[in-house]
């Protein structure tokens, strides 16, 4: 297994497409097919555009998160916020960008300004947003992603949406076979990839791509990664998105706690690049050169923090050598 070149194609839409539906690979070359990947980056003074030329290869896309408060502020000039500013910079520099877009005290207004910002956002991930306003328009990611799937019935290009999915369930949500039924909408409104939150092992993954497939959801899921730098920043991503691990893998991580930060990085390194390898078990290639689901494309959630993704590539990378 190897980390892939990103491929030549005119929209991420068409990027999504050539991944997850082309028939990499000879057959019998290998009992697994390469994988791609993609970062999360934030419009932060501690941000580079030169620490992305350091990941070889390139990204699929680097997504940008949406901090409500903060992008507001922009109405007036969306041009001028932040994070589509340094989209603008990313795009020149032939990076993909994927705008996240949160529902929190959103009007329809502000999203139609935003869309008719210049340059143009070609993609976006939707999130409902921890704190939901009960005044606000978009009460749901899925009214979200209907009306701008509306509001694009004119517009060239079409975009390309994205939308979460929790292999642990939301906090919320009274039963998984509920929280399935409302992401089944969102994709019949016109989602086009799922992007999952944190996960630590591989089974918990699996089984959410089961139940996905099982509620008829088809769309690309893409399995979403945080390499912790240290137990405690470890512990409060975990308080932040509320998952839950499982024993085992607590266990794991609970025996690196006392580590020195070299140590409990390097065990981090090498805990992840396992688990990619697990997941792309899944990519056994067939007699007729196809896999029944395979994973394809990884995601990197890295606060602005590329050493530990760098090294995480550079081991996927030796792995076909």
């Amino acid at each position: 297994m190897s980390i892939s070149e990103e491929p030549a194609a005119s929209s991420l839409r068409d990027k999504l497409s050539q991944i997850f539906h082309s028939t990499s690979g000879e057959e019998g070359s290998s009992s697994t097919r390469s994988v791609f990947y993609s970062i999360e980056i934030a419009a932060k003074d501690d941000f580079n555009i030169d620490q992305l030329r350091r990941l070889t290869p390139p990204p699929v896309f680097c997504s940008m998160p949406w901090i409500s408060d903060e992008n507001l502020r922009y109405e007036a000039d969306f041009a001028q916020m932040p994070s589509l500013r340094l989209a603008d910079q990313l795009r020149r520099k032939q990076f993909t960008v994927v705008n996240h877009l949160s529902c929190y005290n959103l009007t329809e207004v502000q999203v139609d300004k935003l869309l008719s910002s210049q340059p143009p956002i070609r993609n976006m991930f939707i999130v409902r947003g921890d704190t939901v306003n009960p005044d606000q328009r978009f009460q749901h990611s899925a009214q979200l992603v209907q009306h701008l799937r509306r509001y694009e019935s004119t517009r060239t290009p079409k975009l390309t949406i994205g939308v979460g999915g929790y292999p642990g369930g939301h906090v919320e949500s009274p039963s998984q076979e509920d929280e399935l039924r409302h992401l089944a909408d969102k994709v019949a409104l016109g989602a086009d990839f799922l992007l999952t939150q944190t996960l630590y092992d591989a089974a918990s993954f699996f089984r959410y791509r089961d139940r996905c497939r099982a509620a008829g959801i088809t769309i690309p899921i893409i399995p979403g990664i945080y390499l912790p730098h240290s137990y405690r920043q470890l512990q409060t991503m975990l308080n932040i998105t509320r998952v839950a691990m499982a024993p085992g893998v607590r266990a794991t991580f609970e025996a690196h706690r006392e580590d020195t930060p070299e140590a409990f990085e390097a065990f981090v390194v090498q805990y992840f690049v396992e688990l990619v390898r697990e997941l792309l078990q899944s990519n056994a290639i067939e007699p007729d050169g196809s896999s029944s689901d395979p994973v394809r494309l990884v995601h990197f959630f890295t606060f602005n923090k590329f050493s530990l993704l760098e090294k995480v590539i550079s081991q996927l990378e030796f792995d076909q050598q």
